[in-house]
């Protein structure tokens, strides 16, 4: 094999854009070899030569083109001095020489080029290379932008923007547009486009001779002499307006932007360091799918606004907004008036003076953003929802304006000066493109373009009231009656045109709801707007009692009659009530109360009485047909339903002493709260047939009322129970009122209470036949009554207590006795027949209150019980026997009254049948630590003793006996829990001050309402002891039971011996305990 030992090197040659332009092999004997690279535009080799050749030696490249040319289209020319074909050029151009590469060509002689991304002159350079990559270079020239208009902003720049570039000031402001570009200094100054760049309402032209932010919203900034950039603006506009001797232009205008988007700029910048109001009346043309709107939203919750949210009055404030659901009508005249109240948080609505919204907790943090417009709202992006309408009378306030400045100053315009008047702009002056500010005498409007004052409509009066037919027409009253409320005073004297001040609202007799007519009010100079009722006069007589009395004394001159009768008040399928002049107040107990029926019960409050909105309630009714109450700050709403076309009876109750809310439904108490605050007096009075809130009479009730009764005290069970039958008499102890509407005249219905007319109805015809009464027991009750209660309208005595249903209720005595529906109505275990017989309160629990004998009244009634079984051979069963109150809630009552005066055992063996989660216990607890019970808590053995409990963690089995004791030392005060004869637990400070207020119980709990806590259980072996028996003691007993008549054994029944209810005290040999029911005395079937 044969090898060579030549040796060869390659070298590479590239052009400025990177690319390999020659290769060539180096021989060691010189014979070279090299290969040309021809590119495209691309970087594409298109051909490759061998030659070296330079073929372009002598060859000279010159650039023909125009030296000036709009650079969106830019023509330039190739020159070779010889002609050659096949040629590339590069063409290097750059604001800066030498010019950087820019692009490649091939194969032609000239170029059109787009140098729109430049903004200067530009350098040109062109290499041109044949495809051997030999080249020639041209000289560098340079090409200035066209710039027709000399503004220093080439033609092509202004062409694809929005500038003229045939006008060096296309906007107008007197600066130029390659000034507002930034030609010179890099940094664009304003908007060539706009004479107005940052769209705040001053010309560029004067914010930059100003030196201020052309593109900044600045016009709040202060100069040294804290006068803001717009005042100083409006000023110098004022004065350069006289210096050109433009006239104003006076008369009757309106500002018209229909058909257009127009607007007037203020310099108005909304604050939260103060209360606004901001109001107009406007015209609308079209009422589209859009917003239409003055005033301003920044979009950082500083809105302040008013107008249309497609066809609907919309507003905002702060941080709040809200639409109206019903449209207004176009081509007709309304006022609309949005108010931020800084002092209560609130942002009030008006439509044509009358308030429709009112939000609490708006907040209104430092200042907008923007100003306020008039027919556009200002948005941070400027101008926007555009008003398609005719506006007028535009006013701004920095206070919160009422519904009764709103009114008045709707009708009589303000005064200029006046107090906390930022702007208000009637058009009726203005001069160029600014309009005067009435308020100031400032020409401080700004028109967004000429020619948006139009003149103002006619104005016609045809009933001569003062008020226009365009602002009658816009609001309530009639253009054609003087008086359209037919109160006595014309409508313009009501909205202020003759004083300057709204009295009264024209299309209401009674402008503030009070239910006294506004010429009452008039001839004696009281408030027409203010509910103020409860004032007095010199004589310490109120408004509405002063009201009440020159109405009768009107309706006896004018011979009106009193109708008399049966009556009932029939506010059904209306929305109708009774004023009355009561205001609640905490300084008193109070009740209120009346019988009803409902003719329907829908998902809504059907209520009489009164709630202001500040824990001043007193009301009852209905709430979505559920029983409702309130009083002072507390409310509660009963469970179940009632029925409708079925009188039922409603109580409430406030009671000063307690602070509690009562509520009674047929006389029965089914509430009790704690804590009823009731503090000051209610800011509104007492309706019935619906409830007064601040804004008026609502929730009305669809039904007929009877026997309505308002007390300056607290009725208790027995009271309300009493006069649900028997009425008061008039003139009784804190007897406010009462209702039965047996006496009326006009709309005036009779007080029995007092013998004055005081109850004013709100229309006629109100009073409807009263039910004819039946009694079909003849027990004194009528049926209606009956069958609204427990009690049996067919039976004389419901309870079998020997009492009739009517002298239970009190027929005959004018004072309720007991419950005719239960047989011992205080729950004490006596029988009402055997209390009544003895002249002991039926509805009191008073059995340890002692006879002459020092007797008490439980231990009298079992020895009456006794004698009476003897006299009618009732016989003893004896044997061996559990107290069985398995499966029903029944029990034993016993005459022990638990006392901290000595010390005391309670226990018993119990085998329950069921450990569900709820209590089962045997005792007494009264609420008012005089506790003495023990048994389970959901499944868990439980104790209590004074003011001390304890429940142990585990559960006890079902059916197993087991013992379970409670002792109370009063020596120690400890409490002390046995289970089973195992002390569980032991409690310290164990107080048991003073006796209890209820009875032991076994086999329930005894609570104040009565038993409770069954259990569902057998019971044997239940001892009482008024010593306190220790661990020994206990078990000893569990086991030996004790003897008769052993010392400090207070009881004992082992149910060995019974006789009809009674069962005997092994201890003392007596039948002292009695059972609520029969049968509930059974064999024993096991032992323990």
């Amino acid at each position: 094999m044969f090898m060579t030992n030549q040796a060869s090197a390659i070298e590479f040659s590239y052009d400025p854009l990177g690319r390999i332009t020659e290769s060539k092999i180096k021989e060691e004997q010189g014979d070279d070899q090299s290969v040309v690279y021809i590119y495209d535009i691309l970087s594409n080799i298109i051909s490759t030569s061998e030659s070296n050749d330079n073929n372009l030696d002598g060859y000279k490249l010159s650039l023909d083109f125009s030296e000036v040319q709009n650079f969106k289209s830019v023509t330039i020319n190739f020159n070779l001095s010889k002609k050659i074909s096949d040629l590339n050029f590069d063409l290097y151009i750059s604001p800066e020489s030498p010019p950087l590469f820019y692009e490649s060509v091939e194969g032609v002689n000239s170029v059109n080029l787009d140098l729109s991304q430049f903004t200067s002159p530009v350098f040109i350079q062109a290499v041109a290379r044949d495809k051997y990559g030999n080249k020639v270079i041209s000289e560098v020239e340079q090409l200035y932008p066209l710039d027709s208009d000399k503004d220093q902003a080439p033609d092509h720049i202004e062409q694809a923007t929005c500038s003229d570039p045939y006008n060096a000031d296309s906007d107008g402001d007197g600066l130029s547009d390659g000034l507002e570009m930034g030609i010179e200094t890099g940094q664009q100054l304003s908007s060539p486009c706009s004479p107005d760049s940052d769209g705040d309402g001053i010309d560029d032209g004067f914010e930059y001779e100003k030196g201020w932010d052309l593109q900044g919203f600045d016009i709040g900034e202060l100069n040294d002499q804290s006068k803001s950039h717009w005042a100083e603006y409006a000023q110098a506009q004022a004065i350069l307006a006289d210096a050109n001797g433009e006239a104003v232009v006076s008369g009757e205008h309106v500002l018209d932007v229909t058909d257009k988007e127009a607007f007037g700029y203020t310099g108005l910048i909304p604050s939260g360091d103060q209360s606004m109001t901001f109001m107009y009346w406007v015209k609308f043309k079209t009422l589209d799918s859009r917003y239409q709107l003055s005033g301003v939203n920044d979009g950082d919750d500083h809105r302040l606004y008013v107008g249309l949210d497609s066809g609907r009055p919309t507003f905002g404030a702060g941080s709040d907004r809200d639409t109206e659901s019903d449209k207004v009508e176009v081509d007709q005249w309304l006022h609309l008036a949005v108010v931020f109240d800084k002092a209560s948080r609130e942002r009030i609505f008006y439509l044509n003076g009358r308030e429709i919204s009112r939000e609490t907790y708006v907040e209104f943090r430092w200042s907008s953003l923007r100003s306020l417009l008039v027919g556009a709202m200002n948005r941070l992006e400027g101008a926007s929802d555009f008003q398609d309408a005719r506006l007028n009378d535009v006013q701004v306030w920095s206070r919160a304006l009422d519904g009764s400045d709103i009114q008045g100053y709707m009708v009589v315009p303000p005064r200029a000066g006046e107090s906390d008047l930022m702007a208000y702009y009637n058009f009726s002056r203005y001069r160029g493109l600014w309009v005067e500010n009435v308020a100031t005498g400032t020409f401080d409007m700004k028109l967004s373009e000429l020619k948006l004052m139009a003149p103002a409509e006619v104005e016609t009066d045809h009933d001569g009231d003062g008020l226009s037919d365009t602002f009658e027409l816009s609001t309530c009253s009639d253009p054609y009656n003087a008086d359209s409320d037919g109160d006595g005073l014309s409508d313009g004297l009501e909205m202020g045109v003759e004083t300057g001040q709204h009295l009264g609202d024209p299309c209401s007799s009674d402008s503030d709801g009070d239910g006294i007519d506004d010429g009452f009010e008039y001839e004696k100079g009281w408030d027409l707007q203010g509910f103020d009722i409860g004032e007095l006069n010199d004589q310490n007589i109120s408004h509405w009692a002063e009201y009440a009395q020159a109405q009768a004394i009107l309706a006896d001159a004018n011979g009106e009659a009193v109708v008399s009768g049966e009556h009932v008040l029939d506010v059904t399928d209306k929305e109708a009530f009774g004023y009355t002049g009561f205001m609640p107040s905490g300084d008193q107990s109070m009740t209120f109360m009346y019988w009803v029926k409902f003719k329907t019960l829908d998902s809504r409050y059907q209520l009489s009485g009164v709630n202001d909105g500040d824990d001043h309630k007193l009301y009852v009714g209905l709430a979505h047909g559920k029983p409702t109450s309130g009083a002072g700050r507390g409310q509660y709403t009963e469970s179940d339903k009632v029925e409708v076309d079925q009188w039922l009876h409603l109580a409430v109750v406030f009671d000063k002493a307690s602070r509690e809310r009562i509520f009674y439904l047929n006389g029965r108490e089914i509430s009790r709260d704690n804590w009823a605050e009731f503090q000051g007096n209610s800011l509104r009075s007492l309706l019935v047939g619906a409830m007064n809130r601040m804004e008026g009479a609502s929730d009305f009730q669809d039904a007929l009322l009877d026997d309505v009764q308002v007390w300056s005290r607290a009725l208790d069970g027995s009271d309300i129970q009493g006069y649900m039958v028997v009425p008061p008499r008039a003139g009784e102890s804190d007897l406010m009122a009462y209702y039965n509407f047996s006496r009326y005249r006009g709309l005036w219905v009779e007080n029995v209470a007092t013998g004055t007319f005081d109850m004013k109805l709100s229309e006629l015809k109100l009073m409807a036949p009263a039910e004819v009464e039946t009694d079909h027991d003849g027990d004194g009750l009528s049926d209606t009554f009956e069958l609204s209660t427990c009690s049996d309208p067919y039976n004389a005595d419901s309870d079998g207590d020997g009492l009739s249903d009517g002298l239970e209720m009190g027929v005959e005595t004018g004072q309720h006795l007991g419950d005719p529906c239960s047989s011992d109505s205080d729950g004490d275990g006596i029988d009402d027949g055997f209390e009544y017989e003895k002249g002991w309160d039926l509805q009191g629990f008073d059995i340890g209150e002692l006879n002459d004998q020092s007797i008490s009244h439980w231990a009298e009634y079992v020895q009456a019980q006794a004698i009476l079984a003897d006299a009618n051979g009732e016989a003893v069963v004896s044997g061996e026997h559990v107290l069985d109150v398995t499966d029903k809630e029944a029990f034993g009552y016993t005459g022990f009254m638990p006392s901290g005066d000595q010390s005391m055992t309670f226990m018993y063996w119990v085998k329950f049948k069921t450990l569900d989660s709820r209590y089962q216990l045997s005792g007494v607890n009264d609420g008012d630590d005089h506790k003495l019970y023990v048994g389970l808590d959901h499944g868990k053995p439980t104790s209590g003793a004074g003011r001390d409990r304890y429940t142990e963690s585990d559960k006890v089995e079902v059916d197993q006996w087991l013992h379970l004791a409670v002792v109370f030392d009063k020596a120690s005060r400890e409490r002390i829990f046995y289970l089973n004869g195992r002390e569980i637990s032991r409690g310290n400070w164990a107080e048991f001050q003073g006796d209890s207020l209820r009875s032991l119980l076994v086999g329930a709990m005894n609570r104040l309402e009565g038993a409770s806590d069954f259990q569902d259980a057998l019971l044997d072996d239940v001892q009482v002891w008024s010593r306190a028996l220790d661990g020994s003691d206990m078990q000893g007993y569990m086991g030996v039971p004790p003897r008769a008549g052993e010392s400090n054994l207070m009881a004992y029944y082992n149910f060995s011996r019974y006789r009809g209810l009674w069962v005997e005290n092994v201890a003392t040999g007596k039948f002292d305990m009695k059972l609520s029911d029969t049968d509930i005395i059974k064999t024993k079937t096991d032992e323990k």
